[in-house]
């Protein structure tokens, strides 16, 4: 399976910087997921330095160049998003960020990036920052010029002029052969969906669709190596229910219901001339114990899930396993 945009610190090392930042350490930092390479849910220190923002902890680091970034947003929030499973905080996690983020889980600062690696394609990170460091972390960010916003564009949308250029591309591709698939970063009709969930579920998406028999290759967005024939994986989140890890946990078999966390989204997956072969509504939820984030996982599962059950797809498999 060949899993588009992995590796991070290649590009890390060849990027360019922008003008030079102070450099600002931030301990007490928690990956929930995205940042290069490393583990998610980790606890470390997350620093800013001329050459770009990294994440590190005694046994690993990563560095997103402040030239890759994107877009980025600090979200406060009493919620906690931590991907764990089993208690509220998580204290499992590896590398201690269990502990870390128990201490502040209440207000704590959500930092999403949106950034490029070196061949476009499009990543999301998600890092937790202990309460009151927000300033320090915009300021930081302000010295490279950057200013918090929305992220790219979200959608795999082909006008008529590149779905005839893909067209003619493709044609000599038997339709038997497109196994690749191209993700894109997801809309939203759901105003109050927090910027980490759209990160999340994106990068949920290309893990799970990685594990999907279905496609022998998956791009992210803006990857400049995806293959013309690729199909296309578009998901609109049109509601989210808000729930709350703590009524979950406080409230045994009612908090399933009272503080459950819902996504809902559609799916569409087209061909490389946009002409749709899947639609289908998904929704994913969490309603034990643990963080409300990993709802975005659960979407994803049902979504790779969906397409593996799709019978266009289950033709080109079987056509495939025929040769």
């Amino acid at each position: 399976m060949l899993l588009a945009g992995a590796a991070l610190a290649p590009f890390a090392a060849a990027a360019q910087p922008r003008d030079a930042v102070a450099s600002n350490e931030i301990p007490g930092a928690v990956n929930v997921l995205g940042f290069g390479d490393i583990k998610p849910q980790s606890g470390g220190k997350l620093s800013f330095a001329p050459q770009g923002i990294t994440f590190a902890n005694d046994k690993e680091q990563a560095t997103i160049p402040f030239a890759a970034v994107q877009a980025f947003s600090i979200e406060h929030s009493t919620t906690g998003i931590l991907r764990g499973t089993g208690s509220a905080v998580a204290r499992n996690v590896p590398y201690g960020g269990g502990q870390l983020y128990s201490a502040i889980r209440l207000g704590a600062e959500t930092l999403t990036i949106f950034y490029r690696d070196e061949h476009k394609a499009l990543h999301g990170a998600v890092v937790i920052l202990p309460k009151d460091r927000k300033d320090d972390a915009l300021q930081a960010f302000a010295a490279a010029r950057l200013r918090p916003g929305v992220g790219p564009a979200a959608g795999l949308a082909l006008t008529k002029a590149s779905a005839r250029k893909r067209g003619k591309r493709q044609r000599s591709v038997p339709v038997s052969d497109v196994h690749a698939v191209q993700v894109a970063l997801p809309a939203t009709l759901a105003p109050d969906l927090p910027t980490a969930f759209t990160a999340g579920i994106y990068e949920e998406l290309v893990e799970k669709l990685g594990q999907n028999s279905a496609f022998d290759a998956v791009w992210r967005q803006g990857d400049d190596r995806a293959a013309p024939n690729a199909l296309a994986l578009n998901l609109t989140v049109t509601k989210l229910q808000k729930g709350s890890a703590a009524v979950r946990g406080a409230i045994p078999i009612v908090g399933m219901l009272a503080g459950k966390t819902l996504i809902t989204a559609d799916l569409q997956l087209a061909n490389s001339t946009g002409t749709p072969l899947v639609r289908q509504t998904i929704k994913g939820s969490k309603r034990w114990m643990g963080e409300s984030m990993i709802a975005t996982s659960s979407l994803a599962e049902r979504a790779s899930k969906a397409l593996q059950d799709a019978p266009v797809l289950a033709g080109k498999r079987t056509a495939q396993a025929s040769k």
